[in-house]
């Protein structure tokens, strides 16, 4: 299962568990990206009664064998890690890193219904994004963020081929949103940035309504005062 492969990784020697830790949390990114190249197969389709062991996104039985190929190695290498622990993996023989990328090919993550772009059917969905715009509001009223550099338009994501629209900052999104610009409202679109700007309390903010407090009473009872962070 999910905890059993990456701690596989640490119990074997092959990495320290520092690295283990970088990795596993890169779970959410990997799992898309090995999707979208093509590199990891899902099921279309799985009964209910199946269980999660025949019914999961799979390398193939046939990994091992294809990791023979230096570049397709590298292309999992590219699509699982993302960059982490490559010191440590430099330091493995062939074989150990054909290991790690098959032991991580074996692991079964359920990243849920919010990751993909059919999120907004789930009525959590709605309740989850204002609460991290409302966080988004009280980090920029108290100190903003250590980094504004925006990546480059025509961004591709690791371990693909190709880009992927609307992770850029002049990517428009393809809806029109109505926003106050001074002497009116006007309904548009607007790109990555520009949303940005908008709901920054402290820059060209437009949004039609502000937030009547920045307390989270449930976070304090478990011992997280944001405030005295």
């Amino acid at each position: 299962n999910y905890n059993e492969a990456y701690d596989a990784l640490e119990d074997k020697g092959l990495l320290p568990k520092e690295t283990v830790a970088r990795i596993r949390e890169k779970t959410y990114k990997s799992t898309k990206a090995l999707w979208r190249t093509g590199l990891r197969p899902c099921p279309e389709y799985c009964p209910l009664e199946a269980p999660m062991d025949e019914c999961k996104c799979t390398c193939g039985a046939d990994i091992w064998e294809r990791l023979d190929d230096p570049d397709v190695l590298q292309q999992y290498i590219g699509a699982t890690l993302f960059g982490v622990g490559t010191e440590d993996l430099d330091a493995l023989s062939y074989d150990q890193k054909k290991e790690v990328i098959v032991t991580l090919c074996d692991q079964v993550t359920v990243i849920g219904d919010g990751l993909e772009s059919a999120s907004p059917a789930d009525p959590i969905f709605w309740p989850i994004h204002p609460t991290v715009e409302r966080l988004f509001v009280w980090k920029m009223l108290n100190g903003g963020l250590d980094e504004y550099e925006w990546a480059e338009d025509n961004i591709i994501p690791a371990g693909m081929d190709h880009t992927c629209y609307l992770h850029g900052p002049n990517d428009r999104m393809p809806w029109k949103l109505m926003m106050d610009t001074g002497s009116k409202r006007v309904q548009k679109t607007y790109s990555n940035k520009e949303m940005f700007s908008a709901t920054n309390p402290i820059g060209d903010f437009k949004m039609p309504y502000v937030y009547d407090n920045f307390e989270w009473p449930h976070c304090i009872d478990e011992g997280f005062d944001f405030n005295r962070i």
